[in-house]
C-alpha cells in the first residue's frame, strides 16, 4: 500500500496492515507535531481567563501520557520508542501495539480543535455568544469568574446529574444580576455537591437510595451566601 500520511487518520484495522518501519516513522512524526502543540498551548493565554490553554484536548493528552510515560508530559520522538533486546539472545523486539495505540491517540489530539491556540479561542467566543444569547450579559459572559465556574468540577457534576447547563448557568446569571459575587457561587455549588456525596456515601453503605440535589436546594444556598454577604457589608467587614 502506498506510504501513510501523518495528516490522515487511520483506524486501527488500517494501522495493522502497515509495516513497521512506516507505522514508526508516522509515529514520530504525529508525536513532534502534537509536542508542538503541546507547547503552543502551555504559552498560551487565554484572552478570557488569563490562563493557559490546558483543557479538553491538552488535558486529554497529559493524562494519556500519564498512563503511558508516568511523569513525562511529552510524546517520545524517538525511533527506539518501545524497543527492547533480550538479554539472552539479543534479539530486538518492539511493542507493536503500543505503537498503534500511540498513533490513534496521536490523531484523535491533532484532530482535536481544542487542540491549537486558535482553536481555543474560536470555543471560547462562541460559547460567550451563546450565553449571551441566553441572556446573560457579555460582561459576566466574558468574565474570568465565569470562566473558571464552567471548568469547575461541581458545574460539571450537576450537569451530568439532575441539571441541563441552561438551568444552571440560568441560575449562576439570576445570583450574579442580584450582586453576589462569583466565587461565592462557585463555593456554594462546591457544598451542595461536597453533601450530595456525604447523602449519597451514607444511603449507599445502607443499602438504599439517596436524596438528589433540587433546585430549591440550590435557591436556597445561593440565597443564603447573597445574605451572609450584604449583613458582612453593611457592617463593612470582609466579604469572605
Amino acid at each position: 500500500m502506498p506510504a501513510p500520511k501523518a495528516d490522515e487518520n487511520y483506524t486501527y484495522a488500517e494501522l495493522r496492515k502497515m509495516s513497521f518501519v512506516d507505522l514508526q516513522k508516522m509515529r514520530v512524526r504525529l508525536a513532534k507535531r502534537a509536542n508542538q502543540r503541546l507547547v503552543r498551548l502551555e504559552r498560551s493565554e487565554s484572552p478570557i481567563s488569563g490562563k493557559p490553554y490546558k483543557a479538553g484536548a491538552y488535558d486529554i493528552a497529559l493524562q494519556y501520557l500519564k498512563e503511558t510515560r508516568g511523569d513525562k508530559k511529552r510524546f517520545s520522538e524517538s525511533k527506539n520508542y518501545t524497543k527492547e533486546v533480550d538479554a539472552e539472545t539479543g534479539k530486538t523486539s518492539y511493542d507493536m501495539y503500543r505503537i498503534k495505540r500511540d498513533i490513534l491517540e496521536l490523531q484523535t489530539f491533532l484532530h482535536s480543535k481544542s487542540s491549537t491556540v486558535s482553536g481555543n479561542k474560536d470555543i471560547e467566543q462562541k460559547r460567550v455568544e451563546t450565553f449571551v444569547e441566553q441572556g446573560i450579559d457579555v460582561a459576566t459572559a466574558s468574565s474570568d469568574e465565569f470562566y473558571d465556574f464552567l471548568n469547575s468540577n461541581a458545574y460539571d457534576f450537576f450537569i451530568k446529574g439532575d441539571f441541563d447547563s441552561e438551568t444552571i448557568v440560568d441560575i449562576y446569571n439570576q445570583y450574579r444580576e442580584a450582586g453576589l459575587d462569583g466565587k461565592r457561587i462557585q463555593e456554594a455549588f462546591n457544598k451542595l455537591k461536597r453533601n450530595e456525596l456525604a447523602r449519597a456515601k451514607r444511603a449507599t453503605a445502607r443499602g438504599k437510595d439517596w436524596r438528589h440535589t433540587t433546585l430549591k436546594d440550590i435557591d436556597k444556598e445561593l440565597a443564603s451566601q447573597l445574605d451572609i454577604q450584604q449583613r458582612a457589608k453593611e457592617k463593612g467587614g470582609a466579604v469572605l
